[in-house]
């Protein structure tokens, strides 16, 4: 039997970028249903990454970080095919400042005008000015109106609604956002025009870490060429003692204490996966199970074709309790 104490293993990179623990007592990959054996090789993985990500906080000199990329991959990079047409989503929160700016005043207000004083009266600071129609829909989709006459109107307006393709912000809105609102994110710095995606809405939603009553934007856009991407968020497709399958997960951790060197070294990654020739990076959902988000190097590989406002109703978190005692 092979048991490997902290004090007695030691750390070996082979030629196809793989891990190995060595023991005096073991032969190297033997016993790898050993849950401390394949513990240990965690560790040793995430804890070379910890020393890099301190690295690439430090220095701004690329070489010695894309030396240690190399050693992930050793050029046995998993790429997935994304093909053209492939529908792809983006959430932006709608702030309590810019609900009245939403694209809703491209729809007909003349045939509201009559029915002004009856709005009027919710909004005593208009200053007799007409309120923005914006205010108004989610005003009267907030209550229950039995004015049948409006009633109609607002059946009318729906309609209209419906016909919009984008509602929420406006098409030139959907993107990159300019500079000045960029943060430093998991795989890009505020000088990365690059494009944050999920493949469904649930995922794209979830990501912004919504409460309830927040109203989003949900941007749908669609690619269009076929594009080459990095396969970060399924682990099963590499080699299991492989480094890049330790750190899938850690690739999509998030920044619980908010420190500002915790992206760093992802960001530095994606600049090197991007060199390598990719047009982007599929990585795991730090929030949604089996959620998959998607980076692209270039905004212009996809093209927004509509836009909705999303009300989140409820958040539900699913737990379980460790070491029941």
């Amino acid at each position: 039997m092979c048991i490997i104490s902290a004090n007695k293993y030691e750390q070996k990179l082979i030629k196809n970028g793989d891990f190995i623990v060595k023991n005096e007592n073991c032969n190297e990959r033997d016993n790898t249903n050993n849950p401390i054996w394949l513990y240990l090789i965690f560790k040793l993985v995430e804890n070379e990454w910890d020393n890099y990500r301190k690295i690439a906080y430090e220095n701004v000199d690329n070489q010695e970080l894309f030396e240690y990329f190399d050693s992930i991959f050793n050029n046995d990079f998993r790429e997935i095919v994304i093909e053209k047409g492939t529908k792809l989503y983006r959430a932006r929160q709608i702030k309590s400042n810019n609900e009245v700016e939403l694209g809703l005043n491209d729809l007909n207000f003349e045939k509201f005008r009559d029915y002004y004083e009856e709005f009027k009266k919710f909004n005593d600071t208009n200053n007799n000015q007409m309120l923005n129609f914006g205010e108004i829909l989610f005003f009267l989709n907030g209550i229950n109106y039995h004015d049948n006459k409006i009633s109609e109107k607002i059946k009318d307006l729906l309609s209209q609604l419906k016909q919009l393709q984008f509602v929420g912000f406006k098409k030139n809105e959907c993107g990159v956002p300019p500079r000045k609102f960029r943060n430093e994110n998991r795989l890009s710095n505020k000088d990365d025009e690059y494009l944050y995606l999920s493949f469904d809405v649930h995922t794209a939603l979830s990501e912004m870490r919504p409460t309830i009553s927040q109203k989003y934007s949900i941007a749908e856009c669609q690619t269009v060429s076929m594009l080459k991407i990095l396969n970060l968020h399924d682990y099963s497709a590499y080699d299991v003692f492989s480094k890049i399958s330790c750190l899938i997960n850690k690739i999509s951790q998030p920044n619980t204490d908010n420190d500002s060197s915790f992206y760093a070294i992802t960001q530095k990654l994606s600049h090197y996966i991007r060199k390598n020739g990719f047009d982007g990076i599929t990585y795991k959902s730090a929030i949604v199970d089996k959620g998959i988000n998607l980076l692209l190097f270039n905004a212009d590989n996809v093209e927004f074709i509509n836009s909705k406002i999303y009300q989140v109703k409820n958040v539900d978190v699913k737990y379980e309790k460790l070491f029941s005692i």
